[in-house]
């Protein structure tokens, strides 16, 4: 999963990435509804009047970390077992030519 905490986003890109909605009125009522639930709020855009970023809360910060668990959970679960230790060495190899740092996200959450 991206690191979304780490900087504010355009706060319909961020419901479109953690939502995978595809036309306005899901991401608008789907927008709504998260900030409804404590998860995010707006933030206006210093260098743009126009602009809003979307800002997770402790409660989403939190909320997606417990999402970041389940779903690696569910990949060591559905994925990872059917390798050896050699092999899942060889997939991190891999894994950290296409995403450098994917490797240390894992052990990350592990710690968290």
């Amino acid at each position: 999963m991206q690191d979304l905490e780490s900087s504010p986003r355009d706060i319909h890109a961020v419901v479109s990435d953690a939502l995978d909605v595809s036309n306005n009125f899901h991401r608008c009522r789907d927008e709504t509804k998260i900030r409804r639930d404590g998860l995010l709020e707006r933030d206006a855009c210093t260098d743009d009047g126009r602009g809003t970023f979307a800002v997770l809360t402790d409660k989403g910060e939190a909320c997606l970390a417990e999402a970041r668990r389940t779903h690696l959970d569910g990949v060591r679960e559905r994925f990872l077992e059917y390798f050896e230790p050699d092999e899942l060495r060889l997939l991190a190899t891999l894994w950290e030519r296409v995403l450098p740092g994917a490797a240390d996200l894992s052990r990350r959450d592990e710690e968290t």
